[in-house]
């Protein structure tokens, strides 16, 4: 933390790269909280591909300036005025938008404000999942945007940022100017993220000894440390596989002490893929499901690209559609559930044996009850056939499967109810 308030380093961005299921995530998370209340920071942006099974494309810079106005007020007006000069700024390029709405108005407000005010003002801004963002050409030119807001005059902006060591990113941040002013760093064996992973493991377990509404039945010398040590190495450094398997073994839904024997039991082939273990969890999660065929078809729908060509109902329907269909459609058939065939509690109790282990449940009011992956690599693994295996997802049958039960709805439907644009 001493980093972020030193106002003479020469490294202004802090690069942490490992390959995923590391830990960057929650690493950030950690770090933009102790800088939250430590009042130091500036934006936070998680961006994932997991809730939507392709590259993160939201507008992510005024996002940004939306932070940077709620952590320092002074800018709002800077921010509000380059809207006024041009309001078409959202739409401009990348490097425009980040001109006008964060280093414009940063230097902005920090003329006003004076250099001593501007040193109170919170001054870290954290993007997790780089790599996650776009395209692998949109991603370097993000990069160099945020250099150039690390090099804004007199105002000692710190950037973290992290993704996994793809190669483009390898050789971006290798290039001066940008090599000379970023902190390196590796999340792989070299740091020793056993002991992290052990503690992580036992503080978990030991937690739902005194939570689990099965806590009696717990004995109290649970867990084996053979088990976490077994755990550990399973593990091979990997964040993401312990916590799913704390996840899986925690759920309410299930009996501690059995599933954590059954984990320690998967076996998994002697091909030293580093996702093997983490493969037979999922496996494992899969196969006990109680319709894991209806299961399936949700997360394929879920991961269905939102455009009007594949009709993902996961999306807002009303954006899939143009205007001449939407006139068209009965209200009903842009309900999620509805196009499925199934009510919301139905919907809740398909997923119930996945929620909070590999996804999470939420409703909203404009779209009903829907779900996000808490990890890409779920994705990952149910459209890679090799690893999934039975509960490999098809991508030309989920399309086709959701393409038939739209049909469906529609002739649910009395052919009156239609109107048909002239």
């Amino acid at each position: 933390m001493d980093w972020t308030r030193n106002s003479t380093p020469e490294e202004s961005i802090l690069w942490f790269h490992g390959p995923a299921g590391a830990g960057k995530s929650a690493i950030c998370k950690t770090f933009a909280e102790n800088c939250r209340d430590a009042k130091m920071l500036l934006s936070a942006s998680f961006l994932s591909r997991a809730t939507t099974g392709q590259n993160y494309n939201r507008p992510l810079i005024p996002t940004i300036a939306y932070q940077l106005a709620c952590a320092i007020p002074p800018i709002l007006s800077h921010i509000d005025q380059a809207i006024l000069l041009d309001p078409f700024i959202f739409s401009r390029e990348l490097e425009t938008q980040v001109s006008a709405l964060i280093i414009q108005p940063i230097m902005g407000a920090f003329r006003e404000g004076g250099e001593a005010r501007g040193f109170s003002w919170p001054n870290v801004i954290v993007v997790d999942g780089l790599d996650e963002y776009a395209t692998p050409e949109m991603q370097e030119r993000l990069l160099f945007a945020l250099q150039s807001v690390a090099q804004i005059p007199a105002f000692s902006i710190r950037i973290v940022i992290s993704s996994r060591p793809e190669s483009h990113l390898v050789r971006s941040f290798g290039t001066d100017p940008l090599n000379q002013m970023t902190l390196h760093l590796a999340l792989d064996e070299s740091v020793n993220p056993s002991l992290d992973i052990a503690y992580f493991l036992r503080s978990n377990l030991n937690e739902v000894k005194k939570s689990h509404r099965l806590k009696q039945l717990i004995p109290l010398s649970w867990p084996d440390e053979r088990d976490v040590k077994l755990l550990v190495e399973k593990s091979s450094g990997q964040f993401i596989y312990i916590a799913s398997v704390v996840k899986y073994v925690c759920a309410d839904r299930g009996e501690p002490v059995k599933r954590l024997r059954d984990v320690c039991a998967l076996t998994t082939p002697s091909t030293h893929n580093a996702y093997d273990e983490l493969d037979a969890l999922y496996r494992r999660i899969f196969s006990s499901l109680r319709n894991v065929q209806m299961v399936l078809s949700l997360l394929s729908f879920q991961l269905l690209d939102p455009t009007p060509t594949t009709w993902n109902v996961f999306a807002d329907p009303k954006l899939c559609f143009d205007e001449t269909w939407q006139m068209m459609l009965p209200a009903d058939c842009c309900d999620s559930q509805e196009v499925l065939g199934i009510t919301g509690l139905e919907f809740c109790d398909i997923l119930a044996d996945l929620d909070g282990i590999v996804l999470t449940i939420s409703q909203s009011p404009l779209v009903g009850w829907q779900f996000r992956f808490l990890h890409a690599s779920l994705p990952d693994f149910l459209f890679d056939e090799a690893r999934s295996e039975g509960f490999h997802i098809k991508p030309g049958a989920a399309h086709a499967s959701l393409a038939s039960s739209f049909i469906q709805c529609l002739s649910r439907h009395s052919k009156s109810s239609l109107s048909i644009p002239r």
